[in-house]
C-alpha cells in the first residue's frame, strides 16, 4: 500500500511541474503573439496556444475550422411533411438532442443513426460538413 501511495505522489508531483511549465510557456507565447500582431484577439491567442500544444506550431490563420450543418435534415423533414416532435417520436430521440440539432451543435452518432434509420436515409442526407476557415483568420 505504501508503494502505491509513493508512486501516486511522484506522478502527482510530475503533473504539477508539467502544468507549471506549460503555464510559463503559455505566458511567453501569448506575449509574443500580442506584441507581434495586434490584429489577434485574446480568443485567437487562447486558440493558438491550444492548437500549438495539441497539433504543433500552427497559427490561427493556418488552421482549418470545420462545422456541422443539419440544413439537409430540416429540408428532408419539410419534404416528408414531418415536424420535429414527429421525428423525436419515430426515432426515439430526446427533445434535448433535437434542440442541439437545431443549433447545429454536436450530438452523438447514435442520435444520427436513429434519425437515419427512422427516415430510411444515409448520414449524408441529413448533415454536411462546412469549412469555416474564415472564422480563424
Amino acid at each position: 500500500m505504501k508503494v502505491v501511495k509513493t508512486k501516486n505522489l511522484i506522478i502527482l508531483r510530475f503533473l504539477v511541474s508539467v502544468a507549471k511549465i506549460l503555464a510559463l510557456e503559455t505566458r511567453k507565447y501569448n506575449s509574443k503573439i500580442m506584441s507581434s500582431n495586434s490584429a489577434f484577439t485574446e480568443l485567437d491567442v487562447v486558440n493558438a496556444e491550444f492548437l500549438r500544444y495539441n497539433y504543433g506550431k500552427k497559427s490561427p490563420s493556418e488552421v482549418i475550422v470545420l462545422s456541422v450543418s443539419y440544413k439537409k435534415l430540416w429540408k428532408l423533414l419539410i419534404d416528408r411533411e414531418m415536424k420535429k416532435k414527429d421525428i423525436c417520436a419515430v426515432a426515439g430521440i430526446s427533445h434535448a438532442s433535437m434542440a442541439k440539432l437545431g443549433k447545429n451543435e454536436n450530438v452523438t452518432t447514435d442520435v444520427l443513426v436513429r434519425i437515419c434509420s427512422a427516415l430510411n436515409c444515409d448520414i449524408g442526407d441529413i448533415m454536411e460538413i462546412i469549412n469555416d476557415s474564415n472564422i480563424a483568420k
